[in-house]
């Protein structure tokens, strides 16, 4: 990273550290706004990928000099993750695939552990497929049943709507943090007070929300916490879970290898103590390591910082979009982090708009049910379009978006 920043943040100077962001297309400037999928990589994180595999790179937990040496930088990376997010311990932080096999990993532990027949899983209706998916496999193991808090109009899921949901039968609730449609930032922390003031587990999905606010896992209470390496401007194939002591040591290996055993016969295994419990196998050892370069970027900016920021263009963002003749923002959350749905009205693929924007303006934004049908269907709506924002994004690059909403809508007519 070049000369830290003093004062507010510049979008506009961060950009250099990014080199995807100098490609064009069509001859046309990127516009990146497609950043809750995934991130660009700032060079840092690249130069260190390069660098592992180049000059240190070996399997882990031997005891020559480069494994010792990946070793360590892995454990240095736990460490730091364990910082960025306020966590007692740098072993309550598992490093899995992603968020997706992270919550899976929760998910499956509950139906081993702790789900019984009529047993209740509370989710919420805005909740990403892959907070979903395991919740309904591990319902149907186990004979419990998903109750779902409602929506509101406004792109709100409020505590009273969770809590009236809680009964003796209910093992555990597990929320977004963040709405990966609506950008709703959830009372988390509020939800967990409640949650564990009748002894129920919760599980927080906060792969929208660990690129964009400063997190502090004492503040929240949750019990496990799932972020995503390559929505926080990391490499792709690294996850990290966050799990207090007496879960991590509660739920049951997910899976079994070569790296978490410490015990095998023909008769039986005995896993190794958490974090390691959970590591089965070669990981992605190289992102892993630098990952750490992304959040020590991140650190050195100040998640206070980019999340203030982000705020002021999104807040813009979505006036200037509301703006627009027969274009609509999905909600009006009280809280909303870097990133807008909207639909233009009279067009029922919203593909289309993010093939015109991409063809004509070199805006990458995302269309469709953006793996949330059943919200889409709470809002009455096929699919919606996605923007997204970066620390890295700028008032200008919001004008082209706007302008290339406008055109489209123009050119339906």
């Amino acid at each position: 990273m070049s000369q830290p920043l003093t004062t507010a943040l510049d979008a506009a100077r961060l950009r250099q550290d990014f080199p995807m962001l100098t490609q064009t297309v069509d001859g046309k400037p990127l516009v990146y706004l497609d950043n809750a999928a995934t991130t660009q990589k700032p060079q840092v994180m690249l130069d260190r990928l390069l660098e592992v595999y180049s000059t240190g790179f070996a399997k882990d937990a031997e005891q020559h000099t480069f494994s010792r040496q990946v070793t360590q930088q892995i454990e240095h990376t736990r460490a730091l993750v364990a910082g960025f997010i306020h966590a007692p311990r740098a072993e309550n932080v598992v490093f899995l695939q992603n968020a997706t096999e992270a919550l899976a990993v929760v998910a499956d532990g509950f139906a081993q552990a702790v789900l019984g027949q009529g047993d209740e899983i509370v989710l919420t209706g805005l909740e990403h497929h892959a907070n979903i998916i395991p919740w309904l496999i591990a319902s149907q193991r186990t004979g419990a049943r998903i109750r779902v808090a409602p929506v509101n109009d406004a792109g709100d899921v409020e505590v009273e709507a969770v809590t009236s949901l809680l009964t003796d039968r209910t093992k555990v609730v597990s929320v977004s943090h963040v709405s990966h449609v609506l950008g709703t930032v959830l009372p988390v922390r509020e939800i967990t007070e409640v949650a564990h003031a009748r002894g129920i587990a919760v599980v927080v999905d906060g792969a929208q929300a660990t690129p964009h606010l400063p997190l502090d896992m004492g503040d929240i209470g949750c019990d496990f916490y799932v972020m995503c390496g390559h929505k926080t401007y990391g490499p792709t194939s690294v996850g990290m879970l966050y799990g207090t002591d007496e879960w991590l040591d509660r739920l049951a290996a997910w899976e079994g290898g070569s790296d978490n055993a410490s015990e095998v016969t023909f008769e039986g295994w005995q896993p190794k103590k958490p974090p390691k419990k959970f590591e089965a196998g070669t990981q992605a050892l190289v992102d892993i390591i630098a990952l750490g370069s992304s959040l020590a970027y991140l650190s050195g900016i100040g998640m206070e910082r980019i999340q203030r920021s982000e705020q002021d263009l999104v807040t813009e963002m979505v006036e200037r979009l509301n703006g627009v003749e027969g274009v609509s923002v999905l909600g009006w959350p009280r809280e909303r982090a870097a990133l807008a749905s909207f639909v233009v009205e009279g067009v029922g693929d919203p593909k289309e708009v993010e093939e015109f924007l991409d063809r004509e303006y070199g805006v990458a934004v995302r269309g469709g049910d953006l793996t949330a049908q059943p919200l889409m269907k709470r809002f009455g709506i096929p699919g919606a379009v996605r923007a997204s924002l970066g620390l890295y994004n700028t008032p200008q690059e919001v004008d082209t978006l706007v302008q290339g909403v406008e055109q489209f809508v123009q050119a339906r007519r």
